[in-house]
């Protein structure tokens, strides 16, 4: 199998199940024409690896495919063996999940450099929104399995047994599912599921997480830019921690959150080994919540810095002062919070309700409504927070913005959001009609490439997932 992990300005390529000693070659195909690129011994383990860091390469606009290849003499003689072939990079794919009038669901598949929707799959099963993209594919909860789209195969659970999240490890060879389980007597059994990736009815490992008095469990996966760290975030205050290697070893943080159920979780992130967590305090008349920090390669000190109104979004930034946390907050403002001193800057910004953070060290994007009317607008935030500009290529948004999120691909970038609308179905009544938008960005600062772009999705969108 060949694998593959983007980080800092290069690219590496891995390959496992050769043979110790084998000589692995690694072959580039562009338009249709092949050639090999570069060859390696496999160690050991039968490993085979390969890295790259020529920028124009990097980026080149045609799609490039890269496959390795041995060798190896069998009963008839010597022959060839290809692994699966593996993309040099990802086109920027918007994966949704959209459920139409007669309850029936289909996944929609969005090219923003190709600028063209099409459907991925339909039919009446049920899908409940949960959706990973990798690479040009994804897998989605179709009933109690998984369905791998563009390679084809799927995992079906054991009956009783349902996903309730989904996460792919940075360098996207492992897919990790999060399930539940009524176990009786009114207790429910959380599971973790580890897959691979590239071939999702492979399970590389499975164990219970924790079991509940309670069927009702609001629990979901952390993934972070560390391909061997992967969290399970609970609620109530739990953080389940698994370092993934050749043993899997688990670890947990709990939370001191205010006592009899007056404070709960709301978001975390990890970058790098930081950790950030939002709370929000529950009690009658007491309003806003914390933001933990946690440095979990040291794990020495869990700090908490006060937040002055309840966190609505959560997002890891690069700032002057190094990496920080972004909280919007629902009294109309931003705040930035350094991980490793704790500095804070606030920027006040009317309505702020969503998030999104594009490249490493570009701007920071904001979605906020206004209080006099119905419409909601986008501003681009400076590396500095000194100032919102809003950005004019979306126009005036509906109330009702339910994405925005940022995709990129070969040093380009596309801001996207997923806005609410109706439409009239019969005499008296109006049905979801969700619009997707989109509009190409200049990743350093955020300006627009032109106006936004609309299309009709064709109902509401249960789940997305974008790269």
């Amino acid at each position: 199998m060949l694998y593959r992990r983007h980080a800092e300005g290069a690219v590496t390529f891995f390959v496992r199940g050769a043979r110790p000693g084998e000589t692995v070659v690694l072959i580039e195909t562009v338009d249709g024409l092949s050639r090999p690129l570069a060859a390696d011994v496999a160690d050991a383990t039968g490993g085979a690896f390969f890295s790259f860091a020529d920028a124009a390469w990097l980026q080149q606009p045609q799609p490039v495919a890269l496959r390795a290849a041995v060798e190896r003499e069998g009963s008839s003689g010597s022959e060839v063996l290809d692994s699966n072939p593996v993309l040099l990079r990802d086109p920027p794919l918007i994966w949704m999940v959209v459920e139409r009038d007669d309850s029936s669901t289909r996944v929609l598949r969005f090219d923003a450099e190709q600028q063209s929707l099409e459907e991925a799959r339909r039919g009446r099963q049920r899908r409940d929104g949960l959706i990973a993209a990798r690479g040009d594919g994804a897998i989605v909860s179709e009933e109690s399995a998984l369905v791998a789209l563009g390679q084809g195969g799927s995992l079906r659970f054991a009956r009783g047994e349902e996903p309730i999240d989904l996460a792919l490890t940075p360098d996207e060879s492992a897919l990790l599912a999060l399930t539940r389980e009524s176990v009786g007597d009114g207790a429910t059994l959380l599971r973790v599921r580890m897959l691979d990736a590239q071939r999702v009815t492979s399970e590389l490992a499975s164990f219970e997480l924790a079991r509940t008095a309670s069927r009702v469990v609001s629990a979901w996966l952390v993934a972070g830019d560390d391909s061997h760290r992967v969290l399970i975030a609970e609620r109530e205050g739990a953080l389940h921690e698994i370092v993934l290697g050749s043993a899997l070893t688990r670890g947990i943080t709990l939370l001191p959150l205010a006592e009899g159920g007056r404070e709960e979780l709301v978001d975390c992130v990890v970058s790098g080994d930081w950790l950030a967590v939002t709370t929000r305090y529950l009690a009658p008349g007491r309003s806003g919540g914390r933001l933990f920090v946690v440095d979990l390669a040291r794990r020495d000190r869990l700090v908490d810095h006060p937040l002055a109104g309840r966190p609505l979004e959560l997002a890891a930034v690069a700032g002057p002062d190094g990496p920080a946390a972004c909280v919007a907050l629902d009294n109309g403002s931003l705040v930035r919070i350094a991980f490793a001193d704790g500095a804070r800057v606030q920027l006040d910004l009317p309505g702020v309700s969503d998030v999104a953070v594009g490249s490493v060290g570009g701007p920071l994007y904001a979605a906020a409504r206004a209080a006099d009317s119905d419409a909601t607008a986008i501003y681009v935030i400076d590396g500095a927070f000194a100032q919102a500009r809003p950005l004019a290529a979306f126009g005036e948004l509906g109330r009702s913005l339910q994405e925005l999120g940022v995709v990129a691909s070969g040093g380009r970038e596309w801001l996207f959001v997923v806005e609410r609308r109706f439409a009239a179905s019969k005499p008296g009544s109006a049905s979801v009609d969700d619009h997707l938008g989109w509009v190409e960005i200049d990743p350093l600062d955020g300006a627009p490439k032109g106006l936004a772009r609309f299309v009709a999705v064709g109902g509401r969108v249960r789940g997305l997932a974008a790269r």
